[in-house]
């Protein structure tokens, strides 16, 4: 048997998608990488198919690989979280009053 074969053999998820006609089944016969790799995939394909791509944005910390779905109803979330806000915040203040003290 492929390694192909065995991944979708391994880990299945069901979406339904009325407005594309996209159908994806995913079911768990064991929980491994595949498995792992099945429900990022399946919750990937759930995002594309269910809302609004152009809300998919990258987290603005230049340190952070995240990616979010802002739901903010004026779409102006800039950071994947609040730690990440927290720090950019910080960063921004202590720059400022750094520069407040070297004039």
């Amino acid at each position: 048997m492929s390694s192909g074969i065995r991944k979708i053999e391994t880990s299945c998820k069901h979406i339904n998608s009325r407005d594309f006609n996209i159908e994806l089944s995913f079911f768990s016969i064991k929980k491994d990488l595949n498995y792992i790799i099945a429900e990022i995939a399946a919750s990937f394909a759930n995002l594309l198919i269910y809302h609004d791509i152009s809300r998919l944005k990258k987290c603005k910390n230049p340190d952070c690989n995240w990616f979010f779905h802002d739901e903010t109803k004026s779409r102006t979330k800039i950071w994947c979280d609040n730690n990440c806000a927290n720090l950019m915040k910080v960063r921004k203040f202590r720059r400022r009053k750094k520069a407040e003290s070297n004039e």
